[in-house]
């Protein structure tokens, strides 16, 4: 995604880090790619709202500005909410 990019795998997730240079913008930012693959549009946003939920309070208290790209693999099918949360853990800013 990123030239010089972190690139984390979990069953769920593909996880894309990126840690801003001091000449770029220090904003952290945070993507979140669902593909209709997925399941319908109920599912997609509601496993986006379940990751912005759990990565809010890392993002906003990190110190280093980050951007983030999450990409959900289809075989995410209906995973509980502790379940994501676990799994998300792996992104450490």
């Amino acid at each position: 995604m990123f030239k010089g990019s972190q690139r984390l795998e979990t069953e769920h997730f593909k996880v894309y880090l990126h840690f801003a240079n001091p000449t770029e913008e220090q904003i952290s930012k945070l993507g979140i790619v669902t593909s209709a693959k997925v399941g319908n549009a109920v599912i997609r946003n509601k496993l986006r709202r379940q990751i912005k939920s759990i990565l809010k309070d890392r993002i906003l208290g990190s110190t280093k500005p980050a951007w983030i790209v999450i990409m959900v693999k289809k075989a995410i099918g209906k995973l509980e909410y502790k379940d994501v949360q676990k799994e998300l853990e792996i992104i450490t800013i």
